[in-house]
C-alpha cells in the first residue's frame, strides 16, 4: 500500500495539470470574445454617396468661403477605398491689399476635383473612422477691383489654376440603415504653395 500512495498522488497531479491545460485556452477564447477589439467597418455596402458642404480658409485671394462638396467613394475592401470628390465655393472674397496704382484683388467660384486614398475604422465609441491623402486640381477666377477713376461696376476676372496634395480626417456615425453623417477637416497640404483648410460636413447614402 505504501508503494501506491505516490502513484495515486502524481495521477491526481496529471488530472489536475490536465484539467487546467484544457480550461486555460477556453477560458482566454471566453475573456477575448466578451472584449472584442475594434476593426473594420462592418458593412457589405461597396458605393458610398456624399453630399455636403465646407468653408475654405486659405490666406490670399481666396481667403475665406464656403463651399458645396459631392463625392462618391468607392471601398471595394471593408477597410480601404477610393473617394472623388467635386467642391465649388460659393460667393467671392476681395482680399485687402492695397496696391500703388489703387487695386484690391480676390477670388471667387474656386472649381476642383479631389482623388483619395481612404481608409475606414469603426470605433469603440460606434463612430467611424476615416483617414485618407490624395492629390488635387482645379481653377479659380482671380478678381482684380480698380479703385478711383477707373471704377468698375464688376471687378475684371481672369481664370488661374491650382493643384496640390490634401489630407483629410473624417467621423461618421449611422443614423439609418444605409444613411449617416461624416464630418472632420480637410487640409490642402500644397496649395500653389499656400496650404487651405476645409472643415467639412456631409450627409451620405451607401448603396
Amino acid at each position: 500500500m505504501l508503494g501506491r500512495k505516490p502513484n495515486s498522488s502524481v495521477a491526481a497531479a496529471c488530472a489536475l495539470l490536465a484539467v487546467i491545460a484544457t480550461g486555460l485556452p477556453a477560458y482566454g477564447q471566453q475573456s477575448q470574445a466578451s472584449r472584442p477589439e475594434p476593426g473594420p467597418a462592418p458593412s457589405g455596402e461597396v458605393l458610398e454617396l456624399q453630399l455636403g458642404g465646407g468653408y475654405l480658409f486659405r490666406e490670399g485671394d481666396l481667403a475665406y468661403l464656403p463651399s458645396i462638396e459631392i463625392g462618391v467613394t468607392w471601398w471595394w475592401h471593408d477597410s480601404w477605398g477610393i473617394s472623388v470628390r467635386r467642391s465649388i465655393t460659393v460667393g467671392e472674397h476681395m482680399a485687402s491689399y492695397d496696391y500703388g496704382d489703387g487695386t484690391r484683388t480676390g477670388g471667387r467660384s474656386f472649381r476642383h476635383w479631389t482623388g483619395t486614398l481612404r481608409y475606414r475604422r469603426a470605433l469603440d465609441t460606434g463612430l467611424e473612422l476615416n483617414v485618407g491623402g490624395g492629390l488635387t486640381t482645379g481653377v479659380y477666377d482671380h478678381l482684380i477691383w480698380y479703385r478711383g477713376p477707373r471704377v468698375n461696376p464688376r471687378p475684371e476676372s481672369m481664370p488661374l489654376s491650382l493643384g496640390g496634395v490634401l489630407g483629410e480626417v473624417l467621423l461618421g456615425k449611422r443614423i439609418a440603415p444605409r444613411l449617416s453623417i461624416k464630418g472632420g477637416m480637410v487640409a490642402y497640404l500644397v496649395l500653389d504653395e499656400t496650404p487651405a483648410a476645409v472643415p467639412v460636413l456631409f450627409g451620405t447614402v451607401s448603396f
